[in-house]
């Protein structure tokens, strides 16, 4: 089902606009205000809570703030946030990072 866009507005693909995330960030930099995993994103686009604790591992994916984290489990939960601050994140989320053309946002 395609729906009607605005007149100013452009059709594109989703890689047009941003890019996966690969960065890495130790472990050890993190706490649990700082590390996202799917069990501590809330459902509906609604945010975060504080994780019950670290990855054993000794680095794992980074995000910066204004990016936009995607939980690929369950994606019908809808667990979608919007980087408040830097940290970590399981690897079960996917670090969208808006090109500098768009607003975050917009994206998120």
């Amino acid at each position: 089902m395609k729906t009607k866009m605005k007149p100013n507005w452009k059709s594109c693909k989703l890689g047009e606009v941003c890019k996966l995330a690969k960065d890495r960030i130790t472990v050890a930099d993190l706490n649990s205000q700082t590390y996202i995993s799917t069990e501590n994103m809330l459902p509906n686009k609604t945010g975060i809570t504080t994780s019950a604790g670290l990855p054993t591992t000794s680095q794992t994916q980074r995000f910066c703030t204004g990016d936009v984290l995607v939980s690929n489990i369950r994606p019908y939960f809808k667990k979608i946030w919007l980087a408040q601050n830097e940290g970590g994140c399981s690897n079960d989320i996917f670090v969208f990072r808006a090109n500098q053309s768009i607003d975050s946002r917009f994206l998120f």
